[in-house]
């Protein structure tokens, strides 16, 4: 469009030239004069104007008249103008905060992300996303780190303050009487056995031989390792048992209760006992160093990223849904959003003069003008021709005035 509109302010220019050749012969005659004038005066303004136009850029015809190519000679002032105006005037801080002030960039951006929740593509983002993720995640490398820090933590962590309120809950549950009733039951199974009725009598038998005792006890004992054999020792034995543990299960028996009694005490003061701290500890510690459960973790770790995948539309779109309805999280997230951006307005305002500076010191001054004339030369190059139409219209009402006055 520049050169377009600089073709026809050269054709405008020839024009007015070649009329005022033309009228030469005709100067005598008063039409001559006239068209003379016009043309005249036309050329005059053509030629002024291309000259101021051209004067802009470059040295007229080569020629280095004194305040010719201004742009070239003063281009540091122009952009440090340009700079000053775009920093203090058009682009100021105060303008910018403003103008962005005026903006509710929150509305904006979760109008886009519901748009973007509700597109047809978004499922398929989704998955790439997490695919990609999941691709660069080392699963087993993860794993092993998450088994390191769980044995860490166990390891540091003080099992005294637990045993106390283990020590209650067993008592609250009555799992003491429990442990009793079952070992009484393992008892009662173990002593009806005939090979264990045997086994007790034999050995109530040897141990009565080894007793020495004088006198009527004595002859009264022999009396009876001589006639009695082991079944029938054992007999009695595994009667007396059976009979014990059989009122020992009844729940108001005093004895039960007594024993229930001593081993709660018991419990409650487990925490004082010497030396148990330091076995729970050791047993602690073996049961840690030989749990393997990095397989079991990356198992895991699979799952939940397999999970992951298929709720994170849903709790993104939950998440946008409750902070839409709450204006008061909304009102905060604005804030939150402008004061970051005055922030870095108000750190990175100079670069804007710094960036327009740097790209345009980057351009030679041909390579500039040839920019500004290519945006703004077609305007110029109509200043040439509306010069020399003005200049023919003006020249034609000089000469009008004159011939009138004659």
């Amino acid at each position: 469009m520049a050169g377009k509109a600089k073709h026809i302010a050269g054709i405008s220019l020839a024009i007015m030239g070649a009329g005022f050749i033309s009228t030469l012969p005709f100067q005598d005659t008063t039409w001559g004069r006239i068209f003379q004038a016009g043309f005249e005066a036309g050329l005059v303004g053509g030629l002024a104007d291309w000259f101021a136009v051209t004067a802009l850029f470059r040295h007229p015809l080569g020629i280095p008249i004194p305040h010719t190519a201004l742009l070239p000679k003063n281009r540091e002032r122009v952009t440090q103008a340009l700079i000053n105006t775009l920093e203090k005037d058009w682009l100021n801080k105060e303008s910018i905060e403003r103008e962005i002030s005026s903006i509710c960039i929150s509305c904006k951006l979760i109008e886009l992300a519901e748009k973007e929740l509700a597109s047809e593509d978004f499922p398929n983002t989704l998955r790439r996303i997490w695919k990609e993720m999941i691709e660069h995640i080392d699963i087993e490398k993860l794993a092993a780190y998450l088994e390191q820090e769980i044995k860490d933590y166990v390891h540091r962590a003080d099992i005294k303050p637990y045993i106390p309120r283990l020590a209650d809950e067993v008592i609250q549950k009555e799992y003491d009487g429990i442990a009793l009733d079952y070992t009484l039951e393992k008892v009662a199974q173990w002593a009806i056995k005939r090979e264990n009725r045997n086994r007790l009598g034999k050995i109530a038998l040897d141990l009565l031989d080894r007793v020495e005792v004088e006198g009527f006890m004595g002859f009264a004992l022999r009396s009876f390792t001589g006639f009695a054999d082991g079944d029938k020792v054992g007999k009695m034995i595994q009667e007396m048992i059976l009979n014990v543990t059989s009122q020992l299960r009844k729940q108001d028996n005093s004895l039960r209760l007594q024993i229930l009694v001593a081993l709660r005490n018991r419990i409650l003061n487990i925490a004082e006992e010497p030396g148990l701290l330091n076995e729970v500890d050791s047993i602690k510690a073996k049961l840690i160093d030989d749990w393997k459960g990095k397989e079991h973790i990356s198992l895991i770790i699979q799952q939940l990223l397999e999970k992951a995948k298929e709720y994170t539309g849903p709790f993104l779109q939950n998440l946008l849904g409750k902070l839409k309805e709450d204006k008061k999280k909304q009102g905060e997230l604005e804030n939150w959003i402008q004061q970051r951006i005055f922030k870095m307005i108000e750190k990175n305002h100079d670069k804007i003069g710094q960036l327009v500076k740097k790209n345009l010191d980057k351009l030679d001054h041909e390579t500039l003008i040839t920019m500004m004339e290519d945006k703004i030369g077609k305007d110029l190059q109509w200043i040439r021709v509306n010069g020399s139409l003005c200049g023919f219209l003006i020249g034609l009402g000089l000469v009008g005035i004159k011939l009138l006055l004659q």
